[in-house]
């Protein structure tokens, strides 16, 4: 009876073109849609239970939406993080952009010689390009710096005809230290890429410290060269020491033994000229240090594509182009016209039509404007701007952005489904974060106050203001000029602000004997002035300074 009741409720799944029906327009092709209802109505014949029509329809109608979202399409960053890497990375310049339909739309002499009327050789004029920005003998491009390393490794581990080839003499080590087995995007680690072109790791160094008497014990007969890997995802402090790029070709040189660096992020310019604390080293600096190679990325602080880019000594970089693998990893026509207007562009000077590095270069006063148009919300909120995914960069003091007050623990699935998709930093909830953000600039207070004692306000109350901040991992910011800003300009209204903490909380410092009504109305204005909600009053004239601190809240 069971199973007769059963059958009978099978009867009643709808058929693929009621549901197709019912569904109406949809953005994706017929074929997908009815391999996605098919797929839907399988799940639903082999449930317990058969739920009505309607249940089905919008069960078919969340997996449509859901592949439908999956596609590629553009989306607004309101993340802060300049160089996403879930977002594309870089965005293209607009030559970039007209290079693509230009050459993508037509034919090209991708691997024709116009001068001599034949074939001719892919990414002449790039390499040489490149090879100048880098102040390089020569250089090449593969599909991304991935790519770059394992055909590096591959070669001189495994592929190089020079070396030899007994198993009892075979090179296959790279010798590297721990504190840069580092982890890329994707769960993809970097030992994990070097071992799956069948080289051997050897590494060396503990963690936090590696010297060069490190490598020099690592090197032997198996040594087939000396990697070392920038950490530009991710940074170090405290007890921490690398030997620098000199001591390691140094070496590298004595030992015969090629020295190669990974410098991923892509830096051909200052980086100090887009807010960045840490130097990140130039490929032209990394070849004048001694290495005899260097690859990175061109779709990071290039602001180019997705590419891979190595450059170095002639005869190395030939040998490279000349590995089988060289072929299966070579960019396709889109890729190089792109690269090749990025180049241009660095060549020129003109690394303002650069969208990544003209971001990067906004001012704290300009984007503090711009926020000012685009947003509506009632509060513009700060946070630590980020270069890409995982470094923040620590000398950049804020980037603006609206807040709607509200705590959320997900994306609004409603924004994910318009055709203008807007995604934002999700973080905790606003007055937590505050609260938390007080608590620890309160903490640190006490601690000065604990080790000085009640005292006028001095430089060496600031000095151990700094230290400690700095060591929390906060960016302090001392006598702030407030500034209003109206109708697209910034008023100087001859206000200083004692301390900003991460562009997220002021604090006023007094030593007097009582905190007057006047000193409160001053904190609201600057908080009023410069839209931070949260501020700190800190009279450190007083015994127990528990008994100085007021925060107010806007």
């Amino acid at each position: 009876m069971h199973d007769q009741v059963k059958r009978l409720s099978r009867r009643e799944i709808p058929s693929v073109n009621k549901v197709l029906v019912a569904l109406g327009r949809c953005d994706l092709p017929r074929p997908v849609i009815v391999d996605l209802i098919r797929r839907e109505l399988s799940k639903v014949r082999a449930a317990e239970k058969i739920p009505a029509f309607e249940p089905i329809v919008e069960l078919v109608r969340r997996s449509v939406e859901e592949l439908c979202a999956s596609r590629l399409q553009p989306v607004i960053n309101g993340t802060g993080i300049v160089i996403h890497t879930n977002f594309g990375r870089a965005p293209l310049a607009s030559e970039a952009i007209r290079a693509l339909k230009q050459i993508g739309s037509g034919y090209s002499n991708l691997e024709y010689d116009l001068v001599a009327g034949e074939r001719g050789h892919r990414g002449t004029y790039i390499e040489t390009a490149l090879a100048r920005i880098c102040e390089a003998e020569a250089a090449a491009v593969v599909n991304n710096c991935a790519a770059a390393l394992v055909l590096i490794v591959q070669h001189f581990a495994q592929g190089n005809t020079e070396r030899p080839t007994s198993n009892a003499q075979r090179r296959t080590e790279v010798v590297i230290s721990r504190g840069e087995m580092v982890q890329i995007g994707g769960g993809f680690r970097i030992g994990e890429i070097i071992q799956a072109t069948g080289a051997e790791l050897r590494e060396v160094g503990a963690t936090n410290k590696t010297t060069v008497n490190d490598y020099a014990r690592a090197i032997g007969p198996k040594t087939a060269m000396i990697l070392k890997v920038h950490r530009s995802n991710f940074f170090m402090s405290g007890f921490v020491e690398s030997p620098p790029s000199e001591k390691i070709s140094a070496l590298a040189r004595n030992k015969r033994v090629p020295f190669v660096e990974d410098l991923g992020s892509g830096a051909v310019v200052a980086t100090e000229e887009l807010g960045i604390a840490d130097h990140e080293p130039t490929p032209a600096e990394a070849l004048k240090s001694g290495a005899d190679l260097v690859c990175f990325s061109g779709d990071k602080l290039f602001g180019g594509p997705q590419a891979g880019i190595f450059a170095g000594t002639k005869r190395f970089v030939a040998a490279l182009r000349r590995e089988p693998l060289f072929r299966a990893l070579r960019c396709d026509k889109l890729c190089l016209a792109a690269l090749q207007s990025t180049v241009d562009l660095h060549l020129s000077k003109a690394t303002a039509k650069i969208p990544a590095l003209a971001l990067l270069r906004i001012s704290e006063d300009e984007e503090r404007i711009a926020g000012g148009f685009r947003c509506e919300s009632p509060r513009i909120e700060s946070a630590t701007y980020r270069l890409h995914c995982g470094r923040p960069i620590q000398t950049r003091s804020a980037y603006h952005c609206s807040s709607t007050g509200r705590s959320c623990s997900r994306s609004d699935s409603r924004c994910m489904h318009q055709r203008q998709v807007i995604i934002t930093k999700i973080t905790k909830d606003p007055d937590m974060e505050f609260d938390e953000l007080s608590r620890k600039v309160i903490g640190c207070a006490l601690e000065v106050h604990r080790n000085l004692g009640p005292s006028l306000w001095s430089q060496h109350i600031v000095n151990a203001w700094r230290v400690n901040l700095h060591m929390l991992g906060f960016h302090s910011r001392w006598s702030f000029h407030c500034r209003l800003a109206t109708k697209g300009m910034l008023l100087d209204c001859g206000y200083r602000i004692d301390l900003l903490v991460s562009g997220d909380l002021i604090v006023e410092i007094k030593c007097i004997e009582t905190l007057l009504p006047i000193h409160q109305a001053q904190i609201l204005t600057y908080m009023r002035l410069s839209k931070i909600p949260v501020g700190l009053m800190i009279n450190f004239n007083v015994t127990k300074l528990q008994n100085g601190i007021q925060r107010f809240v806007l």
